[in-house]
């Protein structure tokens, strides 16, 4: 029988990355890519281990110290499509963009012949995989959003009697430019749908109040403006869908006051009518009539929805 021919180990490789990684270590072996004795031996010993465990069904993927690369891309590739930039996700994340980027985007990646070429991190450690998938979509006020609901809820103001150089002026606008947001069709930053969220908010049940005649004129003017370019009113629209670009108007809306229906809500609820029941005879959906309740009569909205809740829970009990 022929001796065994001895293995033979490459010239150790020196750490490139500052010092950190030493000889007769996983991680030398892994990332400068040391194939030594002592960094060899001691990845067979760790990927022995690993497959023993595996083959004895006790490997435990929740207990892996490493996500997948593609899972962690997908999350954050996910967060970049809707707006959010990848260093303003590290910052949220509380990891370096220095440990970001090889995730997303490698190293070198257009020139794979370059000696620090290095591919997307196929593998990405736990502890910093969890802080990444734990980031939700956070804009920045100058990130670009769909506009649809912007519109809407300028143009429903109109109709209430809000002209459009008031309009500006509560937002801090120049008319010029108002003009382009009013009436355009694309993208608007998040800052501005916010500050028109918040002034629809105030404004949407009520017409400015107007002292002088100028002032009347105004409103008047403004409906008028609005009837000639079919803009739909604020009960037009429900709050959870009127930022959705294929959501239409209820265009059959009868022209009821909000205090005829906050009267009608009182009166239902003595009766002891279910509030979606309620919400069904008035023609609108709970949750938006709920939400009219709140910014109206908060006392009455406190009891719409208890009893929604209390009712719900029933249902559940029973089932």
């Amino acid at each position: 029988m022929s001796a065994e021919t001895p293995r033979t180990y490459a010239d150790p490789v020196d750490c490139q990355h500052g010092g950190r990684h030493q000889h007769g270590t996983r991680s030398a072996y892994v990332f400068d890519r040391c194939r030594c004795e002592a960094c060899t031996i001691v990845n067979r010993e760790g990927m022995r281990i690993r497959s023993r465990q595996k083959a004895l069904a006790r490997w435990n993927p929740e207990l892996d110290p490493f996500i997948p690369g593609d899972v962690v891309r997908a999350h954050l590739r996910g967060l970049m499509d809707a707006g959010m930039g990848w260093k303003r996700i590290a910052a949220a994340a509380g990891v370096a963009t220095s440990t970001v980027y090889p995730i997303l985007y490698g190293k070198n990646v257009d020139q794979p012949d370059h000696p620090e070429y290095r591919p997307p991190r196929k593998q990405v450690r736990r502890n910093v995989a969890e802080k990444l998938l734990a980031v939700t979509l956070d804009l920045a006020d100058g990130a670009m959003v769909d506009g649809t609901g912007t519109r809407r809820r300028l143009q429903a103001l109109v109709t209430v009697g809000w002209s459009q150089s008031r309009l500006a002026s509560e937002l801090g606008w120049t008319v010029a430019n108002f003009g382009h947001l009013i009436h355009g069709t694309g993208l608007v930053t998040k800052g501005t749908a916010a500050r028109v969220r918040d002034l629809y908010d105030r404004c949407w049940s009520a017409p400015p109040t107007a002292t002088t005649r100028q002032e009347r004129g105004g409103i008047t003017r403004a409906r008028k403006v609005a009837r000639q370019h079919g803009w739909m009113p604020p009960m037009a629209w429900d709050d959870d869908t009127i930022d959705d670009p294929a959501a239409r108007p209820n265009v059959g809306v009868p022209a009821v006051t909000t205090n005829a229906r906050i009267e009608d809500v009182r009166e239902l609820l003595e009766l002891g009518e279910h509030p979606d029941m309620i919400a069904a005879r008035i023609g609108m959906k709970a949750s938006s009539l709920h939400e009219l309740l709140r910014r109206n009569a908060p006392e009455l909205a406190t009891e719409f929805g208890t009893l929604a809740h209390r009712r719900r829970t029933e249902g559940s009990t029973a089932a």
